[in-house]
Parts: C-alpha cells; sequence; structure tokens
C-alpha cells in the first residue's frame, strides 16, 4: 500500500493531475495507493508503508507533523516529490529578473517554502521529480533521487474534443498569468482573436471544458530568459491530442520531440494565427509518435517506480 498525503496542499484541485498520475500508474502496475488529507477519522500516515507528499509547505506546521510522525513511525518510508528548480538553496533562486514575473517575484515566499523543506530532509527517504533539469540541485543531498517521466496511458480515452464548427474559443492559456503571457494575450485580442485566460488555480474539469471548445492551446514561456519547458502543460495536450504551439526554450527534455515548438525566426503571435486560421497544418501524427513512443513506455516507467518506492534498499533512478 502507497499513501499519498494531499493535506499540505488545501482543496489540491491545482495539482490534481500530479497526484492521479502516480495513483493511476502504480495501480496499473498492481499497486494499492490510497489518498489521505488529514480528515478526521483517517489518519495522514501509513505507519508500516510509503507515503508520497508533494512539496509545497507554506506552513510550517505540516513540516512538524511530518516529522513527527516519521520518528514515532521508523519503518515507515517517507518519498517527497519536487517540481521546483533548487538553486543556492532557494526555490527558483536562478530566475533572470526580467522571468521573476507574478508569485516567482516574492522572494520572502520562496525563502519561508525552501526553508520548510530544508527542514525536512534529514527524515526524507526519497525523492521524485518530474523534469531533468531539476536533478542537479537536489543531487546534494544525497537521498536516492526517481526521474519520472510522463508518458501515455494505455487505452485511456481522450477527453472530449468538440467539432472544429462548434469551437467558439480561438485560443486558451491556463497557468500562471505573468507580465510577458498577458502582453501575448493582449497582442493576439486586438486583433480579434478570442482568447481565454485561466488561472493556475482552475479545476481540471473547468479547464477540460474550455480546452474542448478551444481551436488552440497555448504554451507561451513564463518571461523572456526562461529555459524550461512547462512539462505538465505539455503532457496535457500530448496525451489530450489538443492543437498547440509552445515556445522555444533551451533545456531540452525527452517530450521536445513530440511537442509543437513555433518557429524562432517568427513572432510568437503570428504562429498562433496560422493555426488558428489553419488548423489543418497541424502535424497530428506528433500525438501517435507520443503514445507509441518506445522511450516513454508507461508500463516500465511504474515498474521501475514501484521498485523504487517499495524497494528495502534505496537505489537511485536517473535518466
Amino acid at each position: 500500500m502507497i499513501n499519498i498525503i494531499t493535506k499540505n496542499h488545501g482543496g489540491a484541485v491545482h495539482v490534481q493531475e500530479h497526484f492521479e498520475y502516480i495513483r493511476c500508474g502504480l495501480n496499473y502496475v498492481g499497486e494499492n495507493v490510497k489518498y489521505s488529507h488529514g480528515i478526521d477519522g483517517d489518519p495522514l500516515w501509513l505507519e508500516d508503508g510509503v507515503n508520497v507528499v508533494l512539496e509545497c509547505f507554506e506552513e510550517g506546521e505540516m513540516i512538524v507533523e511530518l516529522i513527527k510522525l516519521k520518528l514515532r513511525f521508523p519503518k515507515s518510508k517517507l518519498i517527497v516529490v519536487v517540481t521546483e528548480m533548487l538553486k543556492d538553496g532557494i526555490f527558483n533562486s536562478a530566475m533572470a529578473p526580467a522571468q521573476a514575473e507574478g508569485h516567482y517575484s516574492d522572494l520572502s515566499y520562496w525563502q519561508i517554502r525552501s526553508y520548510n523543506f530544508y527542514q525536512l530532509i534529514p527524515y526524507i527517504d526519497g525523492l521524485v521529480l518530474y523534469a531533468e533539469a531539476l536533478i542537479p540541485g537536489y543531487k546534494e543531498f544525497g537521498k536516492p533521487i526517481f526521474y519520472l517521466p510522463l508518458a501515455a496511458p494505455p487505452g485511456q480515452p481522450l477527453r472530449q474534443h468538440f467539432p472544429l464548427k462548434d469551437k467558439n474559443i480561438d485560443a486558451v492559456f491556463s497557468g500562471s498569468i505573468t507580465l510577458t503571457r498577458a502582453e501575448l494575450i493582449e497582442r493576439l485580442r486586438t486583433r480579434n482573436y478570442k482568447v481565454v485566460a485561466l488561472p493556475s488555480k482552475t479545476p481540471e474539469y473547468i479547464r477540460d471544458s474550455y480546452y474542448a471548445r478551444s481551436k488552440l492551446v497555448l504554451g507561451p514561456k513564463l518571461g523572456p530568459e526562461t529555459t524550461l519547458l512547462s512539462k505538465w502543460r505539455a503532457y496535457y495536450v500530448l496525451v489530450n491530442r489538443h492543437t498547440h504551439i509552445f515556445e522555444q526554450v533551451s533545456e531540452q527534455t525527452d517530450l521536445d520531440e513530440y511537442v509543437y515548438f513555433a518557429n524562432p525566426r517568427r513572432t510568437f503571435v503570428d504562429e498562433c494565427i496560422d493555426l488558428i486560421e489553419h488548423p489543418d497544418s497541424f502535424p497530428l501524427s506528433r500525438f501517435n509518435h507520443f503514445k507509441e513512443s518506445p522511450e516513454l513506455n508507461y508500463v516500465d516507467i511504474f515498474l521501475k517506480l514501484k521498485q523504487f518506492l517499495t524497494t528495502s534498499k534505496a537505489t537511485w533512478f536517473t535518466t
């Protein structure tokens, strides 16, 4: 049995896909997984098993609770899933000033969140990361690391798609609205295109509805100096076969060959307009290549994750 702790994420609607990707994948390879939200009558901690928590410790009380539980039940395991770039002891400290927009510019927020994470390090049995580029920042802790690629589940039904004639939204974006992204959206709107911007904490069922009736899903960079691809955004459009376009970034990932990137010699706005006006020009073959990728074998990935989580002797699993 594996226990996924969600208490530190409140309603957890904005991170549902993170939790469900792990739960469904482990279920598929025969591992029972349950959620624990600290609800009265249901213990938060699995006393003799594996406890998985997604990093985002904004309050110190959660750290204290996890440490106490780990000390009380030393035979249990604590695995932390991390999603933020770590450098010089602070999450996202490597961002260039032009990139630090929105909540990414709130240094005190990242200092508190980083400090809380560091308090938990001695009690962590392993780390799981979704992005290859994050690995160097976490190696310093000497903890076992598992890089978890994002792969297409076998036989997963597609989310709803409206027929093209019924799609009444030209483009949609879901995520943190930084100044850079807001300017892009406004440039499209001034060209008389209907663009919907969904906040990052939009529930998945609402996001699905907007994506279903949109001609194009946008993947703009966080800021001008952004080097990392938003892998979860890319994964979502690939696995659900949404017409999309992403801005080029310098860091390479194992999704790059499937994602449709804008031509850097043209403006991103012009590239977006071309796809809105000519939807048939989108290379649909990319979706099949992603689903059938031998390098991203869903079953193999989750069998390895299961081994990483449940083996008595910690092992390194990295790309």
